[in-house]
């Protein structure tokens, strides 16, 4: 039993339970009242949907959310069978739908307006579905807000109006059709009634073009509305008179106006149309712009009259033969080199019946064998073939022939051939004297290495005479001087002792002099030992040990470092010994001397060696007698030496092949440069010990007296020679040139000798010349040949082949280049002239309607001209690697194809192949090909080679016409009434049903 506190406590207990429960029931009713109340205001919005929607008319609804994706279809959908697509359609914006394509505006600015919350109403699109054919569609739509005006979503309708838009497209279509065939015409036309001032009902897009008139601004004028009085009075008479005599007027070249060319030439044709009853009712006139064809044949004229004045003015003969090889035709020029007239040579196979035609190598020619006899017998062309003709008088002429076939249109027989000969006599005799000069003057190089050999001899036997015989009385002399001065009293007086030390001192003077000669004389017998040599540091032991011996003197000396050279060990050291003591000796009454040594580049590109001092200088007036034997510039005086010092110098730069100068001012010091020759990376510096090594300025060296009359016989060939030769150094300066050479630039010989290679070569042609120089400087090539320009003294360009040999001595060592050059200048104007008129010519083929491929020995196109892209919508890309059959687009039956390949196959000329094929717009063009079988020298096919031309212009008006004709036809075909039309020569060419 409970206590009463237990069960009040049990009570109280339950009822905390029920007031739990209590309240939240309270809270599930709050809660479905607020649902009731969502649902009434979702009522409301419904209910104002639907009244939304009732105001627009519509076959099927659709709803969007708040990002435009559709959420629900209802209604007849599948009226436009979308029910199959509802599911897949759910979730994507009109835009995503498949094939779907506005057809007013554009999706973006349907997108803006969506956006934008706004209304649309018919809103156009096209939808491709599964029935292939396209369906329109026209969308009207309103947004959707809730009651706190958040935007929610669109909600609309749709109607099919495809049947209505493919009732316009036909009925367009259909009135379009006859404007259509017009339009595709090139030919301008436009038809006009005889009513009322002849106004114009029909005016194509070729009349536009043509006449400058657009179609809006020509229907419904008259003639007197778009010209001047006097030219509509003209035109309108001449209607009059169409109309009068009802017969077709065809006008070959009239004059025509137009609006924005002015007047223009035109083959205009005027048809007068008559109706059932006879009536001309309409005037239809073509018209077809002939003014740029005119023009075309007007310069096509002038470009043959002006190829024919180049031919008449060209140096070499041109000969015209006809298709049996035949002369028909020459310039004077040919008359000039044949020796012969028109009249005699025409009509021959030959121009020289009678004369013995030789090969290059003296053996006999056959007639056969002459390069028009092979040009008419293989139809190939025949280039550069040299011929030597005997005349019957014993002259000689050597011709350059060439022959070229030519070819009317699309034939590979040729119709005729052009010869043209070079009278190259001079030439060939100037070879052969070149080749005997060189002979001869190999010859006389082996003859005088024997005579130097032979003066190296004596000259060894003079310079040991000198060191015994002429030393040993200087040294009795000089001994006996000394005991004369030791036997002699103090007291005998300062006089006798000042004679004997004189005596001494130029016993001393002579002994130096002597060793100079003697080691002047050595120079030109020691052979160069070429190695690589620190300059900068063979120069800090030359002023180390002048400042050693010369311990009371502070000169300040600079040498620049890392300066390596090419040469002979010992003699460069001669040479920085002399040059470094004279800048002792001439700056040692400087209070602050300076000396420095150091490299510069000159304006070839050449490393030049200076040596440089701020003492006495000398006067440059004297610079001519700086490096000659025992010349001096001061007095012995006032600066010591022998005069032997520079002279020495100068032989021991010339031997390494370069040369030496200086440049100073009186009482500001000198500076001596010198060079080592052009290829310090090679031993081609050895050049300078063979034979002609030592020459500079002049082609005989000053140095060696053994060179004697056939140097000057010699001298004399070079000198007259008819066309320019040069001898140029190994390192690409002049030795020596000849009149015709300095004649044909407009330099002096002295002004020539002043400057290098480079200095007159076209600067884009000096890179050549010199590499080919380099590959004969290291043994690759002997001769080279090639055509380059030269600056002339004026500045004009001056075109000169030239031919350069290397001449080697009997050790094989480079001695320098003989070249000889002709000018061709006049020739390269020719060929200039020539490739004009070739412009000119191709420029007026441009015109045509026609372009140009080549295919290879298995019919692939390997070319094809730009202009089959413009005329046939055919890239280069598209075509070239592929076969005609193989081709994009193309639609020919394979028989047609088959009968094709086999023509191929043998190698047959074809014309006219048809080729039907679909363009990138998917318009039908059509295509006619033409083509020749090519073969090389020996007979071998190598392919074909043809021209194309687009005649879809010829079909479409063909097309048109036919179209024309059967319309015309289904009309007159229901007049009741006999209609015929009779031309001029009184045939029929057209009646009707009736008729018959």
């Amino acid at each position: 039993m409970l206590t009463p506190d237990e069960e009040l406590i049990q009570v109280n207990r339950k009822l905390k339970a029920q007031t739990l429960a209590l309240a939240t029931a309270n809270e599930r009713l709050t809660l479905e009242l607020t649902e009731q109340k969502r649902t009434m205001v979702a009522l409301k919005n419904s209910v104002q949907s639907l009244r939304n929607l009732a105001t627009i008319s519509a076959d099927w609804y659709w709803e969007q959310d708040a990002e435009h994706r559709f959420i629900n279809f209802a209604g007849e959908q599948s009226a436009v069978k979308l029910d199959a697509e509802r599911e897949s359609n759910i979730g994507k914006r009109r835009w995503e739908l498949p094939g779907a394509v506005p057809l007013d505006g554009s999706w973006e600015a349907h997108c803006a307006a969506l956006d934008a919350h706004q209304p649309f109403r018919n809103f156009e699109y096209m939808r491709m579905l599964d029935d292939d054919l396209p369906h329109y569609l026209s969308v009207s739509g309103v947004p959707v807000f809730d009651s706190h005006h958040q935007f929610l979503g669109y909600q609309g309708t749709v109607h099919d109006i495809s049947a209505i838009r493919r009732s316009e497209q036909a009925q367009r279509k259909a009135s379009r059709f006859l404007d259509d065939i017009i339009d595709s015409i090139p030919t301008a036309i436009h038809l006009s009634t005889v009513k009322d001032g002849h106004p114009v009902v029909l005016w194509n897009k070729a009349a536009e073009a043509l006449y400058g008139l657009t179609r809006e601004e020509a229907v419904g004028r008259t003639l007197h509305d778009r010209w001047s009085k006097a030219d509509a009075d003209r035109m309108h008479a001449a209607d009059l008179e169409l109309v009068a005599s009802g017969v077709m007027q065809d006008y070959p070249d009239r004059a025509a106006q137009t609006r924005h060319r002015g007047p223009i030439r035109v083959h205009m044709r005027k048809v007068p149309l008559k109706d059932a009853s006879g009536a001309v009712t309409h005037v239809l006139i073509t018209a077809e712009d002939i003014t740029t064809r005119q023009q075309a044949e007007t310069e096509l004229r002038a470009s043959e009259a002006r190829f024919r004045a180049v031919v008449a003015a060209m140096a070499e003969g041109v000969l015209l033969l006809d298709a049996e090889g035949k002369i028909v035709d020459c310039n004077a020029s040919a008359e000039r080199i044949l020796g012969k007239t028109l009249v005699q040579m025409k009509g021959l196979v030959s121009f020289a019946p009678k004369w013995q035609t030789e090969r290059e190598d003296g053996s006999l020619m056959p007639e056969e064998e002459l390069p028009s006899a092979v040009a008419v017998r293989t139809g190939l062309p025949q280039s550069n073939v040299v011929a030597c003709f005997r005349k019957p008088d014993g002259s000689v002429l050597w011709g350059l022939l060439n022959v070229q076939p030519l070819f009317d249109g699309a034939t590979t027989t040729p119709s005729g051939f052009v010869s043209t000969i070079t009278d190259i006599s001079k030439r060939k005799r100037d070879e052969m004297e070149i080749v005997r000069l060189n002979v001869d003057l190999e010859n006389r190089v082996l003859r005088r290495t024997a005579q130097l050999e032979t003066a190296n001899k004596e000259l060894e036997a003079f310079s040991y005479s000198v060191a015994h015989d002429l030393r040993s009385p200087l040294s009795a002399i000089d001994g006996y001087c000394s005991l004369l001065q030791k036997a002699v009293s103090l007291g005998s007086g300062e006089r006798s002792q000042h004679y004997l030390d004189r005596i001494r001192r130029g016993v001393q003077r002579m002994g130096e002099l002597t060793d100079g000669l003697l080691s002047l004389a050595q120079l030109s017998r020691t052979s160069l030992n070429w190695v690589t040599v620190d300059l900068s540091a063979e120069a800090a032991k030359v002023i180390r040990q002048c400042s050693e011996n010369d311990t009371a003197r502070v000169v300040q000396a600079t040498v620049e470092p890392g300066l390596l050279v090419r040469a002979d060990s010992a003699l460069l050291r001669q040479v920085l010994e002399n040059l470094i003591a004279n800048a002792w000796k001439f700056s040692s009454k400087k209070s602050h001397a300076e000396i420095s040594v150091g490299q510069e580049t000159d304006t070839d590109q050449q490393t030049v060696y200076f040596v440089r001092d701020n003492g006495a200088g000398f006067d440059m007036a004297y610079a001519d007698k700086l490096f000659g034997t025992f010349e001096r510039l001061h007095s012995f005086e006032e600066f010591a030496g022998s005069g032997i010092g520079l002279a020495t110098v100068k032989r021991i730069i010339v031997r390494h092949g370069g040369r030496i100068w200086a440049r100073s001012s009186v009482g500001e010091g000198s500076t001596f440069y010198f060079t080592l020759g052009s290829d310090q990376g090679s031993d081609q510096g050895r050049a300078a010990d063979a034979p002609f090594g030592t020459l500079s300025n002049t082609f005989i060296s000053s140095d060696n007296d053994a060179f004697s009359v056939s140097e000057q016989q010699f001298s004399k060939a070079f000198e007259h020679s008819a066309i320019g030769m040069t001898l140029v150094a190994t390192n690409r300066r002049w030795l020596k040139v000849n009149s015709a050479f300095c004649q044909m630039l407009g330099y002096s010989e002295a002004e020539m000798l002043t400057r290098s290679v480079r200095d007159i070569t076209h600067p884009d042609d000096v890179e050549g010349d010199l590499l080919q120089g380099k590959r004969a400087l290291a043994g690759e090539i002997e001769t080279y040949q090639l055509e380059k320009r030269y600056i002339h003294r004026s500045g004009r360009i001056v075109w000169g082949s030239l031919t350069c040999s290397l001449v080697r001595d009997a050790d094989r060592k480079p001695l320098h280049f003989v070249s000889q050059i002709q000018d061709i200048t006049e020739r390269k104007q020719t060929e200039q002239l020539m490739r004009e008129n070739e412009g000119r010519f191709r420029a007026l083929t441009a015109l045509t309607s026609d372009w140009f491929w080549e295919q290879d020995e298995n019919f692939r196109f390997v070319l094809v001209s730009g202009e089959m892209t413009d005329m046939a919508g055919v890239t280069p890309d598209m075509t070239i690697g592929k076969t005609r059959w193989e081709l994009d687009h193309v639609n020919i039956e394979d028989s047609v194809w088959a009968a094709h390949k086999a023509q191929l196959e043998r190698h047959e000329i074809f014309h006219d192949f048809e080729i039907p094929r679909l363009d990138d717009a998917g318009q039908l063009r059509y295509l006619s090909i033409c083509g020749v079988p090519i073969f090389d020298t020996s007979g071998r096919f190598t392919g074909y080679r043809g021209t194309g031309r687009d005649n879809t212009a010829i079909y479409l008006v063909t097309e048109a016409l036919r179209a024309s004709e059967t319309q015309l036809r289904q009309i007159t075909d229901t007049v009741p009434a006999l209609i015929a039309y009779i031309d001029k020569a009184q045939r029929f060419s057209f009646h009707n049903k009736a008729y018959e």
